[in-house]
């Protein structure tokens, strides 16, 4: 049975999470931990395969937390749940999580995103292959995100507008993209 630990630093929405996956608990052991410092006692006292957590919260954000699930527990796959979409946090998450949900996400969204990090994981089937892959900061995704960027690269009368409009409807890709972007303009700047 797969083991997923939910942590947020509010109750009320751990509760919620506990009652949209309630159908889900004969299918996957589900833990709840109220802030970083108990998820990672939780993640000691018994290893899990995934771990969703917020990314703002007091204390340890989210970003800490999955930094230090993917040094101290690298075949865990790691996934940001956050209602903020703002371009630093989502930048930092960039390295550390393999998924990026939004809040409000609703229980088709959530369940799917857990069922294709499990089924991921089943794939690989040694530990030490799931090590290097859980370590690496993402997964590569084909969301209906990059699908419509793929088609609007190919279409030679896209223009870089309509591109802007595509990326910006994936906080993920447009961390990533702003990145990429950074990274080379400090490049460029130091030639």
């Amino acid at each position: 049975m797969k083991r997923i630990l939910f942590v947020d630093d509010e109750s009320k929405i751990l509760d919620g999470i506990r009652r949209m996956m309630h159908a889900d608990r004969k299918r996957w052991d589900m833990q709840f931990a109220l802030g970083g410092e108990e998820a990672l006692k939780a993640c000691e006292a018994g290893s899990f395969d995934v771990v969703i957590s917020d990314m703002r919260m007091p204390g340890m954000d989210g970003a800490t937390l999955l930094s230090q699930v993917r040094d101290r527990y690298p075949g865990t796959a790691r996934v940001i749940l956050s209602g903020f979409s703002e371009t630093a946090l989502a930048t930092r998450s960039v390295t550390v999580a393999h998924r990026f949900l939004t809040k409000p996400c609703n229980a088709t969204e959530l369940h799917s995103t857990i069922e294709r990090v499990c089924t991921l994981q089943d794939l690989l089937c040694s530990a030490e292959v799931r090590n290097v892959v859980g370590s690496v900061g993402e997964l590569p995704s084909l969301s209906s995100t990059f699908a419509a960027l793929a088609e609007a690269v190919r279409d030679p009368e896209t223009t870089t507008g309509r591109i802007a409009e595509i990326i910006e409807k994936d906080v993920a890709m447009s961390a990533k993209t702003l990145q990429i972007v950074n990274s080379a303009s400090s490049v460029w700047r130091s030639e």
